[in-house]
């Protein structure tokens, strides 16, 4: 990065501003890593077209409240975040259903996992 201190306010700006956030949401929106987001961001207070007009930002909110403080990542989160994005592709384009794109998902998991010699419990 030729601007890591400008990469880092940009970073800031975009998951905390009201601005950013009301802006994400219009555009398909992501929740935010930001206490109380929902209810400062009026277009967060609305339902999503995508899930079919529910106000999926408070079923968010409600599940953030029983993450342990605790919890990580998984060690392969970044591998299995382009698998499923790979895999969930393939379904929009009616090449395989979801299931079987979860199976690909989870065997390419394990896979990886134990290749890096992480014992799995299947």
């Amino acid at each position: 990065v030729q601007h890591p201190y400008e990469a880092a306010q940009f970073a800031i700006w975009v998951t905390t501003a009201t601005e950013a956030l009301e802006l994400d949401n219009v555009n398909g929106g992501l929740y935010p890593p930001l206490k109380d987001a929902v209810a400062k961001v009026p277009a967060m207070q609305t339902g999503v077209e995508f899930y079919g007009g529910q106000n999926v930002w408070e079923l968010f909110d409600d599940a953030a409240l029983h993450i342990p403080p605790g919890w990580v990542w998984g060690p392969t989160m970044t591998q299995v975040n382009q698998d499923l994005s790979d895999e969930m592709s393939k379904v929009f384009q009616g090449q395989q259903t979801v299931y079987e794109a979860l199976g690909v998902i989870q065997t390419k998991t394990i896979d990886t996992m134990e290749a890096q010699g992480l014992a799995v419990t299947k």
